[in-house]
């Protein structure tokens, strides 16, 4: 029978804990470096849920006049554009995304899309689309923006000041 002390057994038992983490540390596997890059900084927004009542236009117009104060490259815009294209006929759904573009607008800088729950159209029967409609389901946002995945390279601006 093998008796061990306390301090063996100790340095037995913690060298046992971190065996997994050394096996997993070893399948990490060599990635190439990074490419040469300049620094970027952009604006997340989301949620936007734009819609003329309760004059929710203006609340995201004045948002979007402060967010231009930010120094930034570009925007994510993180969804939801709109409230609600789900449940809404075709006549509704374009109003909400032509007053989201104009209220938009107000950022003066590119913005890159992607898709929320409310950005798709007609999928709640109250609507009364048809999945046969052209704009059903994720294709009003398609249609809006581009496709609903896709990367970018940041063409960045070089920021400079001038003294005079």
């Amino acid at each position: 029978m093998v008796q061990f002390n306390r301090r063996t057994f100790l340095s037995l038992t913690a060298g046992l804990a971190f065996t997994p983490l050394t096996r997993s540390l070893a399948a990490v596997p060599n990635r190439p470096p990074l490419r040469k890059h300049d620094p970027f900084t952009f604006l997340f927004i989301t949620d936007t849920h734009l819609q003329p009542e309760l004059n929710a236009n203006a609340g995201c117009h004045s948002a979007f006049l402060k967010a231009r104060a930010v120094p930034a490259d570009f925007a994510i815009q993180g969804g939801d554009h709109v409230y609600d294209a789900l449940g809404v006929n075709a006549g509704r759904a374009n109003m909400l995304m032509d007053l989201y573009k104009r209220t938009a607008d107000d950022l003066t800088l590119p913005v890159h899309h992607t898709i929320g729950n409310h950005d798709c159209f007609g999928v709640y029967t109250k609507s009364g689309a048809q999945p046969t409609d052209p704009l059903y389901g994720k294709k009003y946002f398609e249609d809006q923006f581009g496709q609903l995945y896709y990367s970018f390279d940041a063409e960045i601006s070089q920021k400079g000041c001038t003294s005079g």
